[in-house]
């Protein structure tokens, strides 16, 4: 079951935000983006999981689960389904923060990025309804200057004024090209 996280958000605004429950952390909701999935085709990642909706996550916890890491470290990090005791279900939540840059720092995320780039590079999604067509996560971060937003689920990078995939880790990060 997919519920619908909302895709802008303001800090310090509650919303109705879909939240797995974690066996190991009794009754605390977790908020998570987007569908349960697994990534074996490009990413070698079997397992049903869900990605964090980090903008709802409390820095407290946020805290505890990047222990020392930066906090955008909570995007590399899944929940995955058999740990959960029930969700996902809409929960009220506090927007804590806007999504963060992608953590380009994490090794294992370059290299599987590109294998992403390469499967996607002759994809395009409406700009009307931002899509990334991956794993259908909707893209929340807030674009860049040009107009480039990246999917927190697993880094793809979207041209919001053509649709086009931005490359990343096929090309230095510095010379990020709209594909043609």
């Amino acid at each position: 079951m997919t519920l619908e996280s909302p895709r802008t958000v303001e800090v310090g605004r509650y919303y109705q935000v879909p939240c797995v429950q974690m066996k190991k952390w009794g009754k605390a909701y977790f908020p998570v983006i987007g569908p349960l999935h697994e990534d074996k085709e490009f990413l070698d990642f079997p397992w049903q999981h869900w990605h964090c909706d980090f903008r709802f996550i409390s820095d407290r916890f946020a805290d505890k689960l990047c222990k020392g890491r930066e906090k955008a470290y909570l995007l590399a990090q899944v929940v995955a389904a058999d740990t959960t005791a029930l969700g996902p279900i809409l929960k009220k939540k506090l927007c804590q923060r806007p999504m963060p840059d992608f953590p380009w720092s994490l090794l294992e995320w370059q290299r599987s990025l590109g294998k992403l780039e390469i499967a996607y590079a002759k994809h395009h999604i409406n700009v009307e309804n931002p899509i990334c067509p991956h794993r259908g996560l909707p893209l929340v971060a807030p674009p860049d200057k040009r107009g480039v937003t990246v999917c927190s689920g697993h880094g793809l990078s979207w041209d919001l004024h053509t649709g086009a995939l931005v490359c990343r880790a096929s090309k230095n990060f510095s010379e990020r090209e709209v594909l043609p």
